[in-house]
């Protein structure tokens, strides 16, 4: 169904037409990229996350209103206060509505790729956001969404985002005002990619992971590769770094924290270290870690997720 030809021109509820469309699976996202989370200058970058001054976790409570088809939503949802509240993270059918659903074999709707039924359950969730400019910019991050979210701020449309189990990050700076601010994210039941995304399991929907606001500066580290060769007798290896976004520099640190080498590389290219007796990483051992250092920030440079 394209929804822009059953609500009014302009209307937030007009904007939700990428659902069905193969072609658009973000809009208004940043660019894919190793998982990190920025630490002020002279923090430890591997404390917990919560700990970072540049980290805004937006768990909790959040405004929501649940529709058992889209059809039903207002043109002006994101401006519809809230009358009940859901947690966050969590899925909408452990708390009272709708219902989960298990398939195996079969797809949980007819099969009539892209397109999914005319009447998808959506579920809007709200929230109050206070902000102060202070020159950095407003990373929105949705850890995982299923299966699919529209966003909004203060009632204007931020962007789209689907593959549930995929991080989703929007630059909402734009949107902002000082002061207290509305983020909402009207989430779909279903999209095209519900097809690909049908596996063994029990169907459940809503924002199931972490959300947050990292606080970054417009010229940033954006995204590094880490790359280790081991030599064929296992007796030295060269690690390589390349950062993304701006110049960075990478400190190796051994299990007992003491620096084994630094690299420096400009913005795109690469530097390397070679190491002599390395302990070899395994899934029982983790021997060494990174620390990257970018424009006013540093990061965990082993992309562990906490």
């Amino acid at each position: 169904m394209d929804i822009s030809k059953i609500a009014d021109p302009g209307s937030q509820k007009s904007r939700m037409t990428f659902h069905e469309d193969p072609q658009e699976l973000h809009i208004n996202t940043l660019d894919k990229h190793c998982y990190f989370i920025p630490f002020a200058p002279g923090q430890n970058a591997f404390a917990p996350r919560e700990i970072s001054p540049r980290f805004e976790l937006l768990n909790g409570e959040w405004g929501f209103r649940y529709y058992d088809s889209i059809i039903d939503l207002e043109d002006d949802f994101a401006s519809v206060p809230a009358e009940k509240t859901i947690p966050v993270p969590g899925n909408w059918q452990l708390y009272g509505y709708d219902r989960p659903q298990y398939t195996n074999v079969c797809y949980p709707i007819p099969f009539d790729p892209p397109y999914v039924p005319d009447d998808i359950p959506v579920g809007v969730y709200s929230r109050g956001y206070d902000y102060s400019p202070d020159g950095m910019r407003r990373i929105l991050v949705f850890e995982g969404a299923d299966s699919c979210l529209y966003l909004y701020v203060n009632g204007e449309f931020a962007g789209y985002s689907q593959v549930s189990h995929s991080a989703s990050e929007f630059d909402i700076t734009p949107y902002l005002r000082s002061g207290e601010n509305t983020i909402t994210a009207a989430v779909l039941k279903w999209c095209d990619g519900t097809y690909l995304e049908d596996q063994d399991k029990f169907r459940l929907s809503g924002i199931f992971r972490d959300v947050y606001v990292l606080s970054r500066p417009e010229k940033r580290l954006e995204n590094y590769v880490i790359r280790t060769k081991v030599a064929d007798d296992m007796r030295s290896a060269v690690v390589t770094f390349t950062p993304h976004g701006s110049p960075a520099e990478a400190t190796l640190i051994s299990p007992d924290g003491n620096p084994l080498g630094r690299l420096s590389a400009a913005d795109g290219e690469t530097a390397e270290i070679e190491i002599t007796d390395p302990q070899l990483w395994s899934a029982e051992h983790r021997p060494a870690a990174v620390v990257c250092g970018g424009p006013g920030a540093v990061f965990p440079g082993d992309n562990r997720r906490r």
